[in-house]
């Protein structure tokens, strides 16, 4: 039963990941592609680690 939760968190956590990058790159979109060019590797990561 406990590895039941362990597995319900993990898949509640990679949804939760997944919307945040959803709302991410629909928010890029909105912006244009010039906040594109300017988004570095760190700035995902913290998105990541936010999340």
């Amino acid at each position: 039963m406990n590895f039941f939760y362990e597995v319900l968190e993990v898949s509640i956590f990679l949804v939760k990941v997944i919307f945040i990058y959803i709302v991410f790159i629909v928010a890029v979109n909105i912006l244009g592609k010039s906040a594109l060019a300017q988004l570095t590797p760190h700035d995902f990561g913290a998105i990541l680690f936010l999340s």
